[in-house]
């Protein structure tokens, strides 16, 4: 551990938390120590939280841990991965800014990676130049309860892509197209799961309700319905033509009519806003764009 970007060390590292004075050799005996298998997913979970754990200490013992916006997302763990399917577009996120955000609470609606940017920019206080892909979170974090509620951002459409293939999600209803099984991971990987893998295929991820159901069989069978598939269609034309265009001043609405219930947010605020209080214990849920993934983001 003395070779670093910037060079090699002259000396061993201390860090707190970590090798606290021992040798970096003697710290990674200890994972080893502390792991109930020689399994790498046991080894890197012990490494990454020894390191999450150094991160926040240093930043305590220096007094900027309750200004530091700390967020902190998986890779795609669950199957059927590298797909379009849930287990390949959905992964947990997690956020964290000291009492700023209420901790242990749940935003569940659908969130992506794009809107990491224009969230930090925002708690940031700087005004992006030009129009991005996101949304900030910060507004919708500062009024959990009401955002959970809240049409506007419940039914919000979220686009994903690999290879050939498209899927949008707006609400409880995901649009995937199947376009080249020739060269196709989802196509693929749907089959071995046991999944829908038609060219065309229409999942109720609420599975006949009103809440997302994270199971495999919302996406096991295709859901018949012609006026929702052609809806969610457009939406996917919408969002290639988006992709697709060299008319960089044009923006495109690919969002589908919200409902009648739908009520604005309150307007964004640069200042610290001090979370609502509430009684629940809310987590916080999301989703993610591109061949990334969709987030679960929790405050932490």
């Amino acid at each position: 551990c003395m070779a670093t970007p910037s060079g090699t060390l002259d000396s061993k590292p201390s860090v707190p938390g970590l090798t606290d004075g021992q040798s970096c050799w003697d710290y990674r005996q200890t994972i080893f120590e502390r792991a109930d298998s020689d399994e790498d997913v046991d080894l890197g979970a012990i490494w990454l939280d020894d390191a999450i754990g150094g991160l926040l200490r240093v930043l305590e013992d220096t007094g900027q841990l309750e200004d530091t916006v700390i967020l902190f997302f998986e890779d795609h763990g669950m199957e059927p991965k590298s797909s379009l399917y849930e287990g390949g577009v959905r992964i947990p996120m997690f956020i964290n800014y000291g009492s700023k955000l209420e901790t242990g609470s749940k935003l569940d609606v659908p969130v992506s990676t794009v809107d990491i940017g224009p969230t930090l920019l925002e708690y940031a206080d700087i005004t992006p130049s030009y129009e991005m892909d996101g949304k900030s979170l910060k507004t919708a974090l500062a009024h959990i309860s009401y955002s959970n509620s809240n049409p506007t951002w419940i039914e919000r459409c979220l686009f994903f892509e690999l290879n050939y293939d498209r899927a949008v999600r707006c609400g409880c209803y995901k649009y995937l197209q199947i376009n080249d099984r020739d060269n196709s991971n989802t196509w693929e990987k749907g089959g071995k799961a046991g999944l829908s893998k038609r060219r065309r295929n229409l999942f109720d991820l609420c599975n006949g309700t009103t809440e997302y159901s994270p199971t495999t069989d919302t996406e096991a069978v295709s859901v018949d319905d012609e006026r929702a598939a052609n809806e969610l269609d457009s939406m996917l034309t919408c969002h290639s033509n988006q992709v697709e265009s060299q008319d960089y001043g044009r923006v495109y609405d690919c969002q589908l009519p919200i409902s009648s219930q739908a009520r604005p947010l309150p307007e964004p605020s640069h200042d610290d806003v001090k979370p609502e209080q509430s009684q629940e214990n809310v987590e916080v849920e999301g989703d993610e764009v591109a061949s990334a993934g969709e987030p679960s983001l929790i405050v932490e």
